[in-house]
């Protein structure tokens, strides 16, 4: 099969725009790029051609070579990625040392700062929760003894009632004979 220039055009020139604005690096880099783009583009036609004469044996070689190129990036990419997990997995396991040392050091930040404003509260005669609490507990032990000693009062109270009743009534009993005699 036979190229012509009209089956084939070179994307390097197609539609290249000369921008005003470019300093002169950039105006070199750009061509470089454009001289490099190019030759790929040469290169690329020339194994065209050279695939058509050569017949399928070029091409072969080619995808072989491919072939080869492939395989042995793969070997790279998964030794690299082999590597960056186990690098990932070391970077985790120190995160986690340095998160469990901050914790430590936090609670005991935190129980500095406790024992510190329980020790100004001592001081300003401010009570505690647990001495609160305790007061909380002897307040009521101490009503639970006040009503015990109610019931007791009350009970003694009726018994005082009960022999101020009887010792009326004997008293009125002994008066009444008493009285009953000397008036027969």
């Amino acid at each position: 099969m036979a190229n012509t220039d009209d089956d084939v055009t070179n994307p390097t020139t197609a539609g290249a725009v000369e921008d005003g604005d470019e300093t002169d690096v950039d105006k070199q880099l750009t061509e470089k790029l454009k001289d490099m783009a190019s030759q790929v583009w040469l290169a690329g036609l020339g194994a065209y051609v050279k695939t058509e004469k050569g017949g399928g044996k070029f091409f072969d070689t080619l995808v072989q070579e491919g072939e080869s190129l492939e395989n042995r990036t793969k070997a790279v990419l998964d030794r690299q990625l082999t590597l960056y997990k186990e690098k990932l997995e070391s970077v985790r396991d120190k995160v986690g040392q340095v998160r469990g040392k901050a914790m430590d050091s936090l609670e005991k930040v935190e129980k500095a700062f406790d024992e510190r404003v329980a020790k100004a509260l001592i001081r300003l005669n401010i009570p505690t929760k647990q001495s609160l609490s305790i007061l909380q507990d002897n307040i009521e032990d101490l009503q639970v003894q006040v009503q015990q000693l109610r019931n007791e009062l009350a009970e003694l109270r009726s018994l005082s009632d009960q022999s101020k009743s009887v010792a009326t009534a004997r008293a009125r009993k002994s008066k009444t004979k008493t009285s009953g005699k000397v008036t027969s």
